[in-house]
This record gives structure tokens, sequence and C-alpha cells, in this order.
């Protein structure tokens, strides 16, 4: 069986080569099965900084539209994210930006790069706000102070 990362890369096949691209975030979201249901978690790195996601992009025309699009690159967790997901974003390290970027690079030394974030990591609950579309605003990135079913309906306090 091919590991999943090569299926991504299959399918992106030229941008691999040709357009890499950087994707800066404060963090990100996933959702954690609990109980028959699903909590959102935010992750984000335990110093603060911004995350730099390794991504591809691509253009096309599609009969009379051009469609830009792009993709971030997704390999197995590390261990704190295997408990929430099974994968999470590939996390660039600030001395693998150039590398990343650079089109001369060799493919097997961008693929190392492929791999499970080693740094550190913070991930906590967040209010399942985060799942409206409608919703926007710096509570979404609030740790909850506890949990709160679906059913209730009272707000997660925060």
């Amino acid at each position: 069986m091919s590991h999943p990362i090569n299926k991504v890369l299959e399918s992106f096949k030229n941008p691999f080569k040709s357009k890499r691209c950087l994707i800066p975030a404060t963090g990100f979201y996933e959702w954690k099965q609990t109980d028959g249901s699903k909590q959102p978690h935010f992750i984000k790195s335990a110093e603060d900084e911004p995350l730099i996601f390794a991504g591809l992009f691509d253009h096309w025309k599609k009969d009379k539209d051009e469609i830009q699009s792009f993709t971030i690159i997704t390999p197995s967790p590390n261990e704190l994210m295997s408990s929430l997901h099974n994968r999470m974003p590939v996390i660039l390290k600030p001395e693998h930006i150039d590398v990343w970027l650079d089109l001369e690079t060799e493919d097997g030394l961008l693929r190392e790069l492929l791999k499970p974030f080693k740094g550190e990591l913070l991930a906590y609950p967040v209010s399942r706000r985060v799942g409206k579309v409608t919703e926007d605003d710096e509570v979404l990135l609030r740790k909850l102070k506890r949990l709160v079913s679906e059913e209730s309906a009272q707000p997660p306090s925060i």
C-alpha cells in the first residue's frame, strides 16, 4: 500500500517540482471525536510563533474559467496530533523555508521536509462556533474553560 503523501504528490506532480508555496497561519483547527460528538481544538505554536505550512499551488482553465487553487500538504500526525486526527499540515521550520521554495532543491531533500512536525505545539478545545462559517472573531481562538454538550442551550464558558 502506498503512503498517502505519495498519492498527494502524484496528483500534484508538476506543482511539486515548480509551484511550491508557503501558507502562514496562527494555528489550525481539528475536531476530536468525543462521546458521540466532535469537539474542535485549536493547535498553535507553543511559543506563539506563526506556523508556516508547506503548500503547492496550480492554475488551469476549465471551459472559459481560470481556476486557481492550492493545497496544504498533510502527512501522518505527530504524537500530539494523533490523538486528534490522522494527519496534520507539514509545518516548516524557518531554516527550511528557502530549501522548500528553491526550485533547484532535489526531490529527495524536499520529501525529507514532508515529515510530521517535531517542534512543540499546543492543542486545546475551543468553542463549537468555529464550525459555523458565519462566525469570525477572536473568541474562536480562546481555550474553553469547560466543555458543553451540543444539546446544552448554554454557550461555552470562555
